[in-house]
């Protein structure tokens, strides 16, 4: 989170870039304010973080695992991007999406580059999936049962299966 200061004798002015708001109060509630924005922001990139680190460990699987392991369907996720880039660039936003629905993986997972509304001029990434609460036993892994995460995924630009 950035804040910009700007302070004359009686008013200091916060300006949190994102909001364009600015907020006036007299210098005795300065201190008050600045422990508690700066310690809701700690708080926020904390979350924040945890949250990314845990996202990006749910298990992509092309296709659906084996017969021998139960899981439950939650919801089909479909991220798309509106212009031209890579299938790994929207990845962390696809994971958060499955991280947020409460899914530790996600199953028929398609990761490919489609035409948009003018083909021939241009080819955007599509990410497909159904998110899914997968019940490994007898410590079996994401590898075990032909997927990968989606930090694996991200690293080596490869679908799940060829991991």
């Amino acid at each position: 989170m950035v804040i910009k200061l700007k302070q004359d004798s009686q008013h200091t002015e916060f300006r949190i870039i994102n909001c364009y708001t600015p907020i006036l109060m007299s210098s005795k509630y300065q201190e008050i304010i600045m422990k508690n924005v700066g310690m809701g922001a700690v708080l926020m990139l904390i979350a924040a973080s945890a949250s990314a680190s845990e996202s990006l460990d749910i298990c992509l699987v092309t296709g659906t695992p084996p017969t021998d392991i139960k899981y439950e369907k939650i919801q089909k996720i479909d991220i798309r991007k509106g212009t031209y880039g890579s299938v790994t660039g929207i990845l962390p936003a696809f994971a958060d999406k499955a991280d947020s629905l409460g899914a530790n993986a996600v199953v028929n997972y398609k990761g490919s580059q489609r035409f948009g509304f003018w083909p021939w001029r241009f080819v955007r990434p599509v990410v497909t999936g159904e998110a899914v609460n997968l019940h490994l036993d007898n410590g079996k892994t994401c590898q075990d049962i032909g997927g990968a995460t989606v930090k694996r995924v991200i690293e080596t630009n490869k679908e799940p299966h060829l991991i």
